[in-house]
Parts: structure tokens; C-alpha cells; sequence
């Protein structure tokens, strides 16, 4: 899944596992930049990327 343009919506909050650094806040739109077996990939508006479980994710229809 190379495509950028597959958006998503976080369906809660996104923490580190070691640091318990948020992420992602619950309800923000993200961009799917990989995908790993049950893992993917995405970034935020401010360009961080990090790793979700795919059932933190809703897919966004464009």
C-alpha cells in the first residue's frame, strides 16, 4: 500500500509502548503510508509517522 492519498481516522488515543508518548489524539485524520500484516503505518498533519493496530483505524472514503 504505497498510495498517500488512503486517510484514516484514529478511533482513540495512539500512546508509545516504552515512553507512553501520545501519538495520536482520538478523531484525527491520518494518512496510511504502509501497511504490515495487522500494523500500519500512518502519519499526522504535522508529518510524524508512526504504527497503529488496525483496529484503531476507521478508513475514510474519498
Amino acid at each position: 500500500m504505497k498510495n498517500q492519498s488512503i486517510k484514516a481516522k484514529l478511533n482513540e488515543d495512539v500512546f508509545s509502548n516504552f515512553k507512553k508518548q501520545q501519538y495520536g489524539k482520538k478523531g484525527e485524520t491520518v494518512s496510511v503510508t504502509a501497511e504490515f500484516q495487522n500494523v500500519l503505518i500512518v502519519q499526522n498533519a504535522a508529518g510524524n509517522k508512526y504504527p497503529v493496530k488496525r483496529d484503531q483505524l476507521t478508513l475514510i472514503k474519498i
